[in-house]
């Protein structure tokens, strides 16, 4: 590279256009005026022989074609020198541009009339035309394949083909962008465009279209020129340098590699020849040899440096300072020195300040660390002992090889009280220093266990007579207690029926008096004799084991099967729980604490006064508070209040006994809690249970299954009934769990009943009458399970209704209800109630009492083949298990929905998921997601089951395989065998049915 001169110095004015002359001499056109410019040395000199007012087009030979004379001028003899005049006899020389390009060893020169546009050639010293061209022209050039390439100022590119026609590129990328040159990569075959603001564009005229030359190569926005050397190489003036770019690197030129410029002139790159360019900077301009150039460039990217340890201190313990040789590559220290101090630098000083340092201490940091400069200090202070290694290198912002690394080897030895042999004399010390103490703590546990068995040994003999005088005390009183209640039973029902018909048949109003009051005081009687059973269950209950209980499903179970109680005194009773995760207690005892302290609320506070239930969690407890603003208790009856058969006055003022209060006491002190009262007179009463919290975890078992389903022993005469009993109840127990429809008005209700029978029955519940008798047809329940008052119809008016259907005439029917009065409990069973239950119901009872219903039902079917039709009337067990799963009413209503359209459609054979999401009224998609979070399968797949499981009542029939096809929508017989075989096992022909009209190959699989 070489800078322009005119003296010693550089030429430090621009230069805008140079000319070939011949022999390597150019004309260099400045602001002042034309100058002779050596394209060897780059030196400038005056020209003698005039100039040209405008710039001269040059010709073959080194003749150059000046526009404004119309003549061809030749330098020769140190002087310009003319050589011809033209003929213009189209007078093309006013209108002739700066734009000429060179074909075929002919030079082509670009006019511009108000008319036209073309260009022009000399032939025979004449102008002539060559071609016609766009107006407007700004660039031209030739590409690869000798085709003229032109841009005009609407940044619109034309090509010529060989016929002579201009062929028109428009992109609409190219508009409004500045271009200040257009070349050819005849590599690529692209263009190539320098833009003001949009970096280096590169534009194929096969795709036309506009892309980013060289994305990854960080070229700046503002491209001022740019040329391409015959190896393919962009050099690109920009605003942020000189840049030499090709495809497989992209290099910026500064002050290090000579080019002091970092912004240059627009249309500043001028071609010299082949092998070099004049680049025109804002303050110097550069003659370059682009192939020695390039080679200067991979040089310099492969360049590497070393780093060198220049001075190494070490401070030790006593404070000296040691200076170490530099020339050491390693060192070893007996003692660690409190002081390690680095000095290094790099040995490159050509390229300095490009360069800076990174170091490690490999063993202490791992991580390069870097230095802003080619020399620094890195003092280390408190080095453990160990060995390292100090290493640097040179960081090269300009090279991409891998610079060496200088190692420097550091070891500090071992202290002698961490050696491998002071180590086995501790652990020997350590060892008999255990040693004694294990023998000495042996010795003196030893001695303590003595002692401590010895305590142990009287104390359990004390308790176990202690233990054995209360177990026979206990014994005795709870046999006294049952002995009682069960001699007081019969009396006390000897006593109030007469009473009730002398009651009835009273003749004057004294008779009816003394009845009246004869009768309640005998209902009083029968009312201690309730309370007496009532003990016996809270001891009962007592012993039961732990079972998981969620708060609020259960308390709501409570509360809403006494809101009724409420409602009828106007009182406003609600519900609160703060407790979201599942408890262990013992079971059925909270389902008795909320219902008595709820019950004890209602009937001792006002009409039209409120009853609150809270649910709490503080300190591990979990408190339990139902508050009222009732009559309120007085200090000497809240003493006298948990005490068995205590009296008080309700809110009616009238005498009320019982045990209540102290069977929550009971419950509360059996799941290891206590119990508290606050009550003011006419204010009100807030009892509260705390009870500890024990979370359910995974070794938690609720299992009583088998304490239940114990035999019992009865007499002789009654081994027959047993037996007809536990043939049918094993019978449904053995197969899949009966199905229950539950009906309660309350979903909170019907979701705890759910969550307490699901170990034992499919559970399916419905909130209304209406809905149990439009799902009766559909499920085939079992069983049914009812609240007494439910939306459209109580549940005896239900049961009325159910017995008028033949189909579910014989169906179990059973009453769970919160209503005590008897009028209720004989019209249910004069409407054929099958039992009728009162809340609270403990769970294993209900359960039971279920299990009894079912085992007395199957023994009341008669046993009998079934006919053709009772076969065609299987009900579809897949239906079955769908329903009963379904999360939500809403899901239960959309799977309603869709069996009923699949029924209705299910014969048609082109029948598909599209007509059943337009029957349903969504769309394909919605219908895919709903039937995926609801049902195990598709679409396909449900509706081949649900057609294979309507086959089943054909195949019992005896129909032909080809007809059941047909029948429930297969296109042929053959899909449908195949079908079939791969749900059960086995060809249609080959299922076998029971006399009750089950596939056994399909039980059996």
């Amino acid at each position: 590279m070489d800078y322009v001169h005119e003296t010693d110095f550089p030429f430090r004015k621009d230069i805008y256009a140079i000319v070939p002359i011949g022999a390597g001499q150019y004309l260099a056109k400045t602001a002042e005026s034309w100058r002779l410019f050596n394209g060897e040395s780059g030196k400038l000199s005056s020209l003698s022989g005039g100039a040209f007012d405008t710039e001269p087009v040059p010709l073959e030979s080194g003749l150059l074609l000046d526009p404004a004379t119309c003549a061809t001028y030749e330098y020769k003899n140190e002087r310009l020198q003319l050589r011809a005049k033209l003929e213009d006899p189209n007078n093309y020389c006013p209108s002739i541009q700066p734009l000429s390009f060179k074909l075929n060893n002919h030079t082509y020169f670009y006019y511009q009339k108000s008319s036209h546009a073309g260009f022009i050639t000399i032939h025979n010293n004449s102008l002539v035309s060559y071609a016609n061209a766009p107006k407007n022209v700004k660039y031209v050039t030739v590409n690869s394949e000798d085709k003229i390439i032109l841009l005009d100022n609407n940044n619109v590119i034309y090509e010529s083909d060989t016929r002579g026609v201009w062929i028109k590129h428009e992109s609409d990328s190219l508009q409004g962008i500045f271009v200040y040159c257009l070349y050819e990569d005849s590599r690529s075959k692209l263009l190539y465009l320098c833009t003001s603001g949009a970096g280096l564009k590169q534009f194929s005229l096969v795709s036309n279209t506009l892309s980013e030359a060289f994305p990854s190569s960080g070229i700046p926005r503002f491209i001022r020129d740019a040329h391409i050397d015959k190896d393919g190489n962009h050099w690109l003036a920009t605003n942020k340098g000189l840049m030499l770019v090709n495809q497989d690197f992209a290099f910026v030129f500064d002050s290090s590699d000579g080019v002091i410029d970092t912004d240059f002139n627009y249309q500043g790159m001028l071609s010299v020849d082949e092998d070099k360019v004049l680049i025109v900077g804002d303050q110097l301009s550069y003659l370059i040899e682009t192939p020695k150039m390039v080679k200067y460039v991979t040089g310099r990217r492969a360049h590497q440096s070393y780093a060198k340890v220049v001075d190494l201190q070490s401070r030790t313990a006593r404070g000296k300072l040691v200076n170490l040789q530099s020339e050491t590559l390693s060192v070893e220290f007996e003692d660690a020195p409190e002081e390690l101090t680095f000095a290094f630098a790099s040995s490159d000083f050509h390229y300095a300040h490009l360069q800076h340092l990174e170091y490690r201490l490999a063993g202490f940091h791992n991580e390069w660390s870097a230095l802003p400069t080619n020399y620094g200090t890195i003092t280390y202070s408190g080095l453990p002992y160990g060995q390292y290694q100090f290493e640097i290198r040179v960081a090269d912002k300009k090279s991409v090889a891998q610079q060496p690394v200088t190692s420097f080897a550091l070891t500090i030895a071992m202290p002698i009280w961490l050696t491998w042999q002071a180590i086995c004399c501790y652990i020997v010390l350590a060892l008999l220093c255990i040693a004694g103490i294990v023998y000495l703590a042996k010795r003196y546990a030893d001695e303590k266990t003595r002692m401590l068995a010895e305590i142990i040994r009287q104390k359990q003999s004390s308790l176990r007579e202690i233990n054995a005088s209360i177990t026979e005390l206990l014994n005795k009183k709870d046999k006294l207690v049952r002995n009682l209640v069960h001699e007081l039973r019969t009396p006390v029902m000897l006593l109030m029926g007469p009473l009730l018909d002398l009651k009835q048949r009273a003749t004057n109003k004294t008779e009816q008096e003394t009845l009246d009051s004869l009768y309640q005081q005998t209902s009083r009687i029968r009312s201690i004799v309730e309370q007496l059973s009532e003990v016996e269950r809270v001891e009962s209950i007592s012993q039961h084991q732990r079972i998981e209980y969620n708060l609020d499903k259960s308390i709501q179970y409570v509360i809403e099967s006494l809101r009724s109680s409420a409602t009828a005194k106007q009182q406003v009773l609600s519900f609160e729980n703060r407790v979201k995760q599942p408890v262990l207690l013992v079971e059925d005892s909270l389902e008795s604490i909320a219902h008595q302290l709820i019950e004890n609320a209602i009937a001792y506070t006002q009409e039209g006064g409120f009853i609150k239930v809270l649910v709490t969690e503080a300190e591990s407890q979990i408190h339990l508070a139902v508050t009222d603003n009732g009559i309120g208790l007085t200090p000497e009856e809240l003493q006298i209040l948990t005490e068995r058969f205590s009296e008080g006055t309700n809110s009616r003022g009238k005498p009320h006994m019982g045990i209540g209060l102290n069977l929550v006491s009971e419950l509360v002190l059996a799941n290891d809690g206590w119990f508290e009262i606050h009550s003011e007179p006419s204010i009100g009463t807030t009892c509260t249970a705390h009870i500890p919290v024990e979370r359910v975890t995974s070794e938690d078992t609720t299992c009583t299954d088998d304490q239940a389903d114990e035999p019992i022993l009865t007499e002789p005469a009654d081994l027959v009934l047993e037996a007809s009993i536990a043939e049918p109840e094993a019978e449904y127990k053995a197969g899949n769990l009966p199905l229950i429809l539950i009906i309660d008005s309350n979903s909170a209700a019907a979701e705890y009943l759910t969550g307490a029978l699901s170990d034992a029955f499919r559970c399916y519940d419905v909130h209304s009458a209406k809905q149990a008798l439009a799902m009766l047809p559909l499920l085939k329940p079992d069983i049914i399970l009812s609240d007494l008052k439910i939306p459209g119809m109580n549940g005896i008016e239900l049961t009325r209704e159910i017995r008028l259907m033949a189909d579910f005439a014989d169906i179990p029917i059973v009453l769970l209800t919160a209503e005590t009065d008897l009028a209720f409990k004989r019209e249910g069973f004069q409407a054929t109630v099958n039992d009728y239950l009162i809340k609270p119901v403990e769970r294993q009872d209900l359960v039971l009492r279920l299990q009894n219903q079912l085992a007395i039902s199957a023994l009341a079917q008669p046993k009998h083949v079934p006919s053709s039709k009772a076969l065609q009337e299987i009900q579809s067990d897949y239906v079955k298990s769908i329903l009963p799963e379904s999360p939500s009413e809403k899901d239960r209503a959309f799977l309603l929905k869709l069996l009923q359209v699949v029924e209705n459609n299910y014969q048609n054979d082109s029948f598909s998921r599209r007509d059943a999401a337009s029957a349903l009224a969504v769309s394909e998609r919605q219908l895919n997601r709903t039937m995926a979070k609801l049902m195990p399968d598709n679409f396909t797949q449900f509706l081949k089951r649900f057609r294979l499981e309507k086959s089943l009542p054909m195949l019992a029939d005896g129909q032909s395989v080809i007809q059941i096809a047909m029948e429930v929508g297969f296109v042929s017989a053959g899909y449908f065998s195949r079908c079939f075989k791969t749900e059960y096992g086995c060809l249609p022909s080959q299922m076998e049915f029971s006399p009750a009209g089950e596939n056994t190959k399909d039980r059996q699989g």
